[in-house]
């Protein structure tokens, strides 16, 4: 034990000043994030607070008995991953100073009370009113008629644009981005975060021909702007082995799940194959959108490379223009790839006005087959996923 720090002070008493010596303030630490008892899922944002008379040599950070992370200068913020499985966990921070004095603070961290569960296939649908905004501001749950290969199906959940979602924005930083075109690429990101609702989260990942930064997800777009802050553009452009890599990740959480591809390139560099991509986004619940400049199809039709041809460039775009409207998202095209970013607030707008349908198939057959899905609704223009693949996670 490191002995006890004391401070001299002087007090005026009956006309004289008189020297005491009284404890120092000594070593202290405050946990603002997470709190006891919060429920938490995958990366979680440590937060700390630290008073100290003499400086701080490090801060250790200890989950369920294994050190995870040290900190040895301010800011005190981390983010640590806690897995996604539903269970309580142990956080233990042990705040050291260069005179050896040391505290430390305990989080015990909640989970979310299961009575019982059920293993079934619940199928989400996130539905987008083409047409007839006025018309969509008053639908309800018995406007909706979903067809699971062309059988009526019951829903079981039914959530406006209010329902929370989590998104993973893909921003290109090849080379062709230099300057102001990823300047504010990241502008627009961090503005998306800004424009979130409560429980909503994001992560931004930037990417070339390697990913360059990556965020937790979060909903504060200073850590957002932080983490992204040091990115140059350079490199290739490999476009299916990052949007693959998101689609993992996203896989992971909870809800309503959007994946935003924003690049003015056509993949160059990826060692995967746009097939392995449309195998991962069809067993996927995410929506995507692509933000992309005007004409890329066109410039497309006439890029070729070493590997491949510009016939087989321009079916690969094609192709991939078929992925992501199936998924029920779809794709902006923009004059300037500077001004993603307004295509980036219609996207969050749009998520607003989406309607979250869901149904246990009639037929689970588990037979690993294709299923079609069809929505109809007062014989509006609706968007949504196309179908599913019927098998076990």
């Amino acid at each position: 034990m490191s002995a006890r720090r004391w401070m001299v002070l002087g007090v005026w008493w009956c006309s004289g000043w008189v020297l005491m010596l009284t404890p120092a303030l000594g070593l202290d630490l405050f946990v603002h994030h997470p709190r006891d008892g919060q429920v938490v899922f995958g990366s979680v944002e440590v937060r700390l607070e630290v008073l100290e008379d003499a400086p701080i040599r490090d801060i250790v950070i200890r989950l369920d008995g294994q050190e995870v992370k040290k900190l040895t200068a301010e800011p005190f913020l981390t983010t640590v991953d806690v897995g996604e499985e539903n269970r309580g966990h142990v956080l233990e921070i042990i705040a050291t100073d260069v005179e050896g004095a040391s505290v430390t603070r305990t989080i015990v961290t909640g989970r979310i009370e299961v009575h019982f569960e059920l293993d079934l296939g619940l199928q989400q649908l996130y539905v987008t009113i083409d047409s007839n905004a006025q018309a969509s501001k008053q639908l309800s749950r018995e406007d909706f008629q979903v067809l699971d290969d062309k059988v009526p199906q019951d829903l079981v959940t039914f959530e406006d644009g209010n329902a929370p979602f989590t998104a993973a924005l893909l921003v290109d930083s090849s080379r062709s981005m230099v300057g102001r075109p990823l300047a504010s690429a990241l502008a627009g990101a961090r503005a998306f975060v800004a424009g979130m609702r409560p429980l909503d989260e994001a992560a931004v990942l930037v990417f070339s021909d390697r990913l360059q930064a990556r965020t937790p997800f979060t909903a504060d777009p200073e850590a957002v702007a932080e983490q992204v802050a040091r990115v140059e553009a350079s490199g290739g452009t490999a476009v299916y082995d990052h949007l693959y890599l998101a689609l993992e990740q996203i896989s992971r959480r909870q809800g309503r799940q959007v994946v935003i591809l924003l690049s003015d390139g056509i993949d160059v560099e990826s060692v995967l194959s746009l097939q392995d991509v449309e195998w991962k986004a069809r067993r996927s619940q995410a929506l995507i959108y692509w933000i992309r400049p005007r004409g890329q199809i066109e410039e497309g039709s006439s890029f070729f490379s070493f590997w491949r041809g510009a016939e087989q460039y321009a079916e690969d775009l094609k192709a991939f223009e078929q992925l992501v409207e199936g998924t029920g998202g779809r794709i902006l095209e923009v004059d300037h790839i500077d001004r993603a970013g307004e295509l980036l607030a219609e996207i969050l707008a749009e998520l607003r006005s989406q309607y979250v349908l869901g149904y246990y198939p009639t037929r689970d057959l588990d037979d690993g087959a294709w299923h079609t899905v069809d929505v109809k609704a007062r014989g509006l223009s609706l968007r949504h996923r196309q179908g599913y693949f019927d098998e076990s996670p």
